[in-house]
């Protein structure tokens, strides 16, 4: 049984001398040669359009029972919900990390914004069917540094019931892909509990992190990153438990953010911001942004800088 849902980020392909994709909502188009084999911020042939675009199949090898499964207009403003409110704490100083300290407040920190251009990025990929696998390089022109953060929320095969919630119904539906993606934001801001102020005023290399797990918390709650998009996609996958062999079916969320934690660099501004220098008092935002009641800035125009 396939399922289609309305989407920001389905892909319609037109035959032309290079081959593009629309967003269905705002028909804007984007060129697989604005990415192969070259863009700019990526080494040749790395981008996900060159390595896992196919016009030809929407779906990935890997992929086993695939469901056609994207994202709607209304998961769009759950996810931007969640994500400010996480934002929105740490700008109010009110986030608490490891061992239940407080963590420094933010200042300038922007209200996240969807991007129809990162979100298709995250669909290419989300429809590869490869696990918790990051893609090499998801650069655009707009936003050369990305962060990536991928999670898989499982459910019961065939019928795509919830595997610990007491409800029966059958089917996969927006309303099991929006708690895929909750509870994908949800286990992500957990993670707050690993971080510490010395990681937020300089970022360790991932690697070197005491829990790898944290750099979701991290990518959400970077200060340079202005915008979000995320692809989902939804198939069913062997399970291996010791000797015994099932099947169960998995959601995949995949989530890009404008601007990745840079390795010894702020997370974000901690600084309050100096008198004179166009910044609001109280928040710290640039000028062409207002304050939002949590303190987050958001953007009026397009003309604004950040501190």
């Amino acid at each position: 049984m396939i399922v289609h849902i309305i989407t920001l980020t389905v892909l319609l392909i037109k035959s032309s001398k290079c081959s593009e994709i629309i967003d269905a909502q705002s028909q804007d188009t984007i060129y697989v040669s604005e990415y192969c084999p070259r863009q700019k911020y990526c080494r040749d042939g790395t981008h996900v359009m060159c390595m896992y675009y196919d016009h030809d199949h929407e779906f990935g090898p890997r992929c086993g029972n695939p469901v056609r499964a994207e994202v709607t207009p209304k998961m769009v403003e759950a996810i931007l919900q969640n994500v400010n409110n996480i934002r929105g704490k740490l700008s109010s100083g009110v986030e608490r990390g490891k061992d239940d300290v407080v963590l420094p407040r933010a200042y300038g920190m922007m209200k996240i914004e969807w991007d129809r251009e990162l979100a298709t990025l995250a669909q290419v990929l989300a429809n590869q069917c490869l696990g918790g696998r990051e893609d090499i390089c998801r650069s655009t022109d707009k936003f050369p540094n990305p962060s990536q953060s991928i999670a898989i929320v499982h459910f019961k095969y065939p019928n795509w019931e919830y595997i610990r919630l007491n409800n029966t119904e059958k089917g996969l539906n927006e309303e099991k892909l929006t708690f895929a993606m909750d509870r994908f934001l949800k286990s992500a801001h957990v993670l707050k509990r690993t971080v510490t102020k010395d990681i937020i005023m300089e970022c360790p290399a991932f690697n070197d992190l005491p829990d790898l797990n944290s750099k979701y918390y991290l990518n959400l709650i970077r200060g340079g990153a202005t915008h979000i998009g995320c692809g989902v996609s939804a198939y069913s996958k062997y399970k291996i438990d010791g000797q015994t062999e099932s099947v169960q079916n998995s959601v995949q969320v995949v989530c890009n953010i404008s601007d990745g934690p840079q390795p010894g660099e702020p997370l974000y501004n901690t600084e309050p911001p100096l008198p004179g220098l166009g910044f609001t008092k109280r928040c710290g935002c640039p000028q062409g942004s207002k304050e939002t009641r949590n303190c987050l800035c958001e953007r009026t125009s397009d003309d604004w800088t950040s501190m």
